[in-house]
């Protein structure tokens, strides 16, 4: 994350841009966010980079600044309109053919503000609770409602900020992830690797020494 020091570990075997799905046609036994959190609560810590993943350089996107992804990944710019205003922002999708997204969305909210809202009690689509978080980083587990009962499920999300030429920058997750299916709904594995992505984005702005 910019000026702050990364640890990549790498796994052996390429990226998987694909979730398995290994659902059984009998209906599993709910599973609480709290039991959840219990038993993984440290388990996304550190970063896990895959291997076959390059640096991608993003200053064509309007970026001034690099990011660690798959060789054959797909980037490209979107526009999101919010209570901020219209704006352009990058996507980093795992291949041109996945689903799996990561977003880079300049913001006037700080992390804080951010973290709070996805916390927020009153939130009507999902329950979120804190598994893992420090000074730019938050890691949440969720219960998500789809459009289609039967997907209603737990799902991993993050929230990391960072900032770029004195500008603040959220990375997350999909935030239009469709739920309807079980082949788009993104595993535990495809959010550590978004979120390793995440955390590879470094500035390329030189610092000078005086």
């Amino acid at each position: 994350m910019g000026i702050k020091k990364i640890y990549i570990l790498l796994f052996a075997g390429a990226i998987s841009c694909q979730t398995v799905n290994d659902e059984s046609e009998k209906p599993k036994a709910k599973v609480s966010i709290d039991s959840v959190i219990n038993s993984e609560e440290t388990a996304f810590e550190l970063p896990l980079i895959p291997s076959g993943c390059i640096k991608h350089e993003l200053n064509k996107f309007g970026l001034n600044a690099s990011i660690i992804a798959p060789e054959k990944a797909y980037i490209y710019t979107s526009k999101i309109n919010d209570n901020e205003g219209e704006r352009e922002y990058v996507v980093i999708q795992t291949s041109e053919s996945s689903n799996k997204k990561l977003e880079i969305i300049s913001s006037n909210t700080s992390f804080i503000e951010a973290k709070k809202k996805i916390q927020s009690p009153t939130n009507l689509y999902y329950t979120a609770k804190k598994m893992y978080s420090d000074s730019t980083t938050f890691f949440y587990v969720s219960y998500r409602k789809s459009s289609t009962e039967n997907y209603n499920k737990i799902a991993y999300n993050f929230l990391v900020t960072d900032s770029i030429d004195g500008r603040l920058y959220h990375l997350r997750t999909d935030s239009e992830q469709d739920f309807t299916s079980p082949d788009f709904a993104y595993s535990k594995q495809d959010v550590l690797n978004l979120y390793a992505m995440a955390r590879s984005l470094k500035s390329n702005k030189k610092i000078t020494q005086n």
